[in-house]
């Protein structure tokens, strides 16, 4: 049994979390943390999912699973952990892709800096979701961007939760009216890090 660092989870669950990491399942592991704690596990215990072969599925279920979003995570620090991942590993770990070889992809944004972030790998293939997204907290600004990435730039689909999800870190995008398909006249902007 490998040690793992579980700085947040409930006493009562210590031993769930171990036996769920020996027998190679990250969903059931992670499920004994409150989900925002999910990114700290996986970068806290790396070297440890890694050995156990885990880290990729750790890590797309502690980054798409969050109740909330990830905006406490600098788009700085995000690379590293995706950086790590096998990509074939991390692809397989998610739903399978669509068909078709590049896919026009959305992501809602609201609020102000540091937490509004353009730039970061939560997608979806659904205009209509993106809009939620943007306004679901009820923050100032929200906006939609748009772009298109080819298949072999994804790293990760997940509609686990209907949101058709798409990980990846575009290098432009442009801005969306709200819940229009209407571009405003705005330049692109770079996406990437």
């Amino acid at each position: 049994m490998t040690d793992l660092q579980l700085p947040n989870v409930e006493p009562f669950l210590h031993k769930r979390a171990l036996d769920f990491f020996d027998a190679g399942d990250a969903s059931g592991m992670l499920g004994c943390f409150e989900s925002p704690w999910g990114l700290n596990i996986v970068y806290t215990n790396i070297n440890s999912l890694i050995d156990r072969g885990i880290y990729e599925a750790a890590l797309l279920d502690a980054y798409v699973g969050t109740s909330t979003n990830n905006r406490h995570w600098s788009i700085k620090n995000l690379p590293f952990l995706f950086g790590l991942a096998d990509k074939q590993r991390l692809l397989e770990s998610g739903d399978p892709l669509p068909e078709g070889d590049a896919f026009t992809i959305f992501r809602g944004v609201s609020g102000k800096n540091p937490y509004r972030k353009v730039r970061s790998y939560s997608w979806t293939l659904d205009e209509e979701k993106a809009s939620y997204f943007a306004n679901r907290f009820f923050l100032d600004d929200p906006a939609v961007y748009v772009t298109t990435v080819n298949r072999d730039e994804i790293l990760a689909f997940c509609n686990e939760r209907e949101e058709q999800e798409v990980i990846c870190l575009p290098h432009s995008c442009k801005r969306l009216a709200v819940g229009s398909n209407r571009t405003l006249p705005t330049a692109s902007i770079p996406c990437g890090v």
